[in-house]
């Protein structure tokens, strides 16, 4: 997820939700794919005879998936099939591959290190929505983060609100890094915050932002703590979107305190600092996750 903060020419393994053009070595489609690579992951180190059946269980589960997206029935797909054909269905002049058509590689590659995981929580634990209350975090995928967590440092960076993504993962002993890496809370309890000096005006811009969308249908303004987000997403096209965008460049014109950010159809206001996901990450594992890990993912 933070292979435009974080190639892996740095060291680290990176993998993004969708096909678009990044620096990641490897794509999965969706918050299902991710799931799946991250349960393979976590059973890498297992076992050998453990680990087979897991990961028998997890290619019944594609199959399964695969049969119910195209429509067929399950004994006219082969396991190869899906690992081959279906998520890899990537043209020839495609650079980027499917990373649960090469399981098989990565694995290798990483056999030998010791892993720490960092993952995204909107579109890439959970599907993309319409409001960001919408975005449940599945039982499944709840216990794959947990499975993750028992065996390697595991850390959620996300631009929510540090306090608003870990109740939403629900789970104990992972790292948790909050609007866009401004707030990092270890399993430990210690806490690292970046910007505290910045929340005055990220407060002012989060009242002035409200005020000034409070009459446009489908407009939300999300407070997480060390950014505001101006959603759009159910705003409708034409006048309605082109007045979110100017009252948004107009605030940041007038907060040179604050810039703008650009996410999934919405504007992200965030404090003038050289900071952001990749370098949270950075600095999770130079200070907290160093001695354990030697291969980010």
């Amino acid at each position: 997820p933070y292979s435009d903060y974080l190639p892996d020419t740095k060291g680290v393994w990176a993998c993004r939700v969708g096909r678009q053009p990044s620096q990641a070595r490897h794509y999965v489609d969706d918050e299902k794919e991710v799931a799946a690579l991250l349960a393979s992951m976590a059973a890498a180190t297992r076992l050998e005879q453990e680990k087979e059946r897991e990961q028998a269980t997890l290619l019944q589960q594609i199959d399964e998936a695969n049969a119910a997206a195209e429509g067929l029935a399950l004994g006219e797909i082969s396991s190869g099939t899906v690992l081959t054909s279906a998520l890899a269905s990537v043209d020839d002049e495609e650079e980027v591959p499917s990373a649960l058509a090469r399981l098989d590689e990565i694995e290798a590659k990483m056999e030998g290190f010791q892993l720490a995981f960092f993952l995204d929580y909107d579109g890439t634990l959970t599907p993309i929505v319409e409001t960001p209350s919408e975005a449940k975090l599945s039982e499944e995928a709840r216990s794959v983060v947990r499975a993750l967590s028992t065996r390697y440092p595991t850390a959620i960076v996300s631009g929510r609100a540090r306090a608003t993504a870990q109740g939403l993962v629900q789970l104990h002993g992972l790292y948790y890094a909050g609007s866009h890496g401004f707030d990092i809370l270890g399993p430990n309890g210690s806490n690292y915050k970046v910007a505290d000096s910045f929340r005055p005006a990220l407060e002012d811009a989060k009242a002035k932002l409200e005020e000034a969308l409070a009459h446009i249908p489908g407009a939300l303004v999300e407070d997480n703590n060390f950014s505001v987000s101006a959603h759009y997403r159910m705003v409708a096209e034409g006048p309605d979107r082109e007045y979110v965008d100017e009252v948004v460049g107009k605030l940041v014109a007038e907060m040179p305190m604050l810039r703008r950010t650009y996410g999934k159809m919405v504007y992200e206001l965030r404090p003038s600092a050289d900071w952001d996901k990749g370098k949270a990450v950075e600095w999770l594992i130079e200070n907290w996750i160093k001695k354990e890990s030697e291969l980010p993912v």
